[in-house]
């Protein structure tokens, strides 16, 4: 059986005489080198089984060399040991933190070393460097330029991981996180198609897809089906009934004249996003050229990705404690503090761009004797319940609020009156039409009451309270002659 070869790096030849000496004795082959570049040429030279290396030495130190190897696919395979006499915390810690397999002071017990170095060679015995992938008859040179090239890479690195962190402190909305992190993957690898699936709540996903090309819409379903298949499997889920919101962003420099021509699932390159094991999504990219993407990109990509994930899991929770603060409870519509914020600016949009606006006042007809014959559990059903249909049946562009107790309110941006009347009366309908259950599963009939007032019909546009009260003397009157009806005059 062909004995196993350990390279010793030390510049001590007290120390290598009785390494070698201790290594000879339990059946391995020996070759020296007195400082890290030595070192360095010899491992690719030789490439050894094992390699044993002291930190402080002359022209490149062990840390230097640990860095070098393990940044290299091939040498990475060789089990490396820190022997050194340079004890602390701080000194173990950045041995680790250089990729060493193990950190040993000088004053070992011969068997503890032994054990280690058996331990070491088993734990590696089925990831052999493949000779002919390393360059052999290695130079001072190469040793140098790959030594340049590694810094220069890790100071890219360390500066696109310094713009996500700088990402994950503003605190923006996730869109704009995934816009702002999708400007620095711009620097780390080549796509045409570049999308993140994120999960932002229970049953929430955000699709969102970037593109340098141009996609004909036939392309760009099966591509989103491609993600949200691959998200799927991930999470072991079914997310058919998830809510997915799609975002569609095309670069500013898109090239309109070029198209993806044969869209090819093997072309689509995916890397989980996971926060504490716990999968939050996919980044997803796609190029015609994939097989030509050079490695070090994906690797790259890959060391980012839990900086990515840092960064996006940041701004889903600071989106879900600022959701918490604008959306009640119960109805999970906007409370009445916030939907009149948004109110505000959207009458003053309304006045500034002389745009039309109108709102809907909904009251629940009867409510004190829903709570007093069923139970307020029932009542709370009921709200909720009514909250819900009027969510779906109005537009995306509609802004539903609870305005206080049964009372709901609904801003219809750019909407003239006759069309917020039609959006009332689909509301009117479809409750009225709901079977809501009880707390003890009884059917209940609910009815509606609706004012529907129009910024159109303000004498002096000065105070955004004057629209509100007049679809509010509207649903009193809608009240006060027999319930269940829209009013608008």
């Amino acid at each position: 059986m062909k004995k196993k070869r350990i390279l010793i790096a030390d510049d001590s030849p007290t120390t290598i005489m009785l390494l070698k000496e201790i290594l000879i004795s339990n059946g391995y082959d020996v070759i020296t080198a007195k400082d890290g570049i030595e070192a360095s040429i010899l491992s690719y030279k030789e490439i050894p089984d094992l390699i044993i290396s002291d930190i402080e030495m002359p022209r490149m130190d062990g840390y230097q060399v640990c860095r070098l190897l393990k940044n290299d696919d091939e040498m990475k395979k060789i089990p490396f040991i820190i022997l050194t006499s340079k004890e602390g915390i701080g000194a173990e810690f950045w041995g680790y933190q250089t990729g060493t397999d193990l950190y040993i002071l000088k004053n070992f017990e011969e068997k503890h070393l032994i054990n280690s170095i058996k331990d070491l060679l088993k734990k590696y015995s089925d990831t052999k460097p493949d000779h002919s992938k390393i360059q052999r008859n290695i130079t001072y040179d190469n040793i140098m330029q790959k030594t340049n090239k590694f810094l220069d890479n890790q100071l890219f690195e360390m500066t696109l991981i310094n713009e996500i962190n700088k990402i994950s402190n503003k605190q923006s909305s996730i869109s704009d996180t995934l816009i702002e992190i999708i400007e620095v993957l711009k620097k780390t690898i080549d796509f045409q198609i570049l999308s993140f699936s994120i999960i932002t709540d229970e049953k929430k996903v955000l699709l969102l897809l970037y593109q340098f090309l141009n996609i004909d819409e036939e392309t760009l379903q099966l591509f989103e089906f491609n993600c949200l298949e691959d998200l799927s499997v991930s999470l072991n889920k079914d997310i058919s009934e998830y809510t997915i919101e799609v975002e569609v962003i095309e670069d500013s420099n898109i090239k309109k004249h070029k198209k993806i021509k044969n869209y090819n699932r093997n072309n689509l390159y995916s890397l989980t996003l996971k926060i504490k094991n716990e999968i939050i999504g996919i980044i997803h990219i796609y190029n015609e050229l994939m097989n030509k993407i050079p490695t070090e990109q994906k690797t790259l990509l890959s060391k980012l990705s839990s900086h990515i994930s840092s960064a996006l899991n940041a701004s889903i929770l600071h989106n879900r404690i600022k959701e918490l603060s604008v959306i009640d409870g119960l109805t999970q519509v906007y409370n009445r503090r916030y939907i009149m914020e948004i109110f505000k600016i959207e009458f003053e949009k309304s006045i500034r761009y002389d745009r039309t606006l109108s709102i809907i006042m909904i009251d629940i007809d009867d409510f004190k004797k829903v709570n007093d014959d069923y139970g307020h559990l029932t009542g709370d059903i009921v709200l909720k319940k009514t909250a819900e249909i009027c969510k779906k049946t109005i537009r995306n562009v509609d802004i539903p609020g609870r305005y206080g107790g049964e009372e709901f309110i609904i801003i219809l941006p750019e909407t003239e009156k006759n069309s917020g009347v039609k959006i009332a009366e689909r509301i009117r309908k479809n409750i009225m039409e709901t079977r809501f259950k009880s707390f003890i599963n009884r059917d209940i009939t609910i009815t509606i009451s609706l004012g529907v007032s129009c910024i159109s019909e303000l004498d002096i546009k000065e105070n955004e309270m004057e629209i509100i009260k007049l679809a509010d003397k509207r649903l009193y009157k809608a009240k006060l002659s027999g319930k269940n009806k829209v009013v608008y005059e």
